[in-house]
């Protein structure tokens, strides 16, 4: 399967902006068995960067990653749409308890919480 290369330039701007975020999500891909270049699961990895500062309430990393893919996504074409929309968005909650949750919905901006919407409906938490 081709890379598609505003993936290519996303995961590079993500790299420099968050080399030590990108580190771990290298580590982990490759621990569970993954080349670098599965972008859809290298996404995923970074996801769960986030998840695990926001269940830490760690703030200012929570929001510069989340700051920075909203921007990304206002910005971005249709492959880094889908790649922040499903690889991204659609796990980043997943599995955080309930104050968690409200914590990081307290950090997104609209154009982010759309895509949660759009896939999970108004949230319950």
């Amino acid at each position: 399967m081709e890379r598609a290369p505003s993936i290519i330039r996303l995961r590079n701007k993500i790299a420099a902006r968050f080399p030590d975020d990108t580190a771990i999500a290298d580590f982990r891909l490759s621990a569970l068995g993954f080349e670098s270049e599965i972008d859809s699961e290298w996404f995923e990895q970074f996801s769960k960067v986030t998840a695990e500062a926001i269940s830490l309430r760690e703030e200012e990393k929570a929001k510069a990653h989340l700051n920075f893919i909203a921007r990304e996504l206002a910005v971005g074409d249709e492959k880094v749409h889908e790649y922040i929309d499903v690889y991204y968005m659609e796990v980043l909650l997943y599995g955080l308890d309930e104050k968690s949750k409200w914590f990081g919905w307290s950090l997104m901006s609209s154009n982010l919480r759309e895509l949660y919407v759009a896939m999970w409906g108004q949230p319950r938490f």
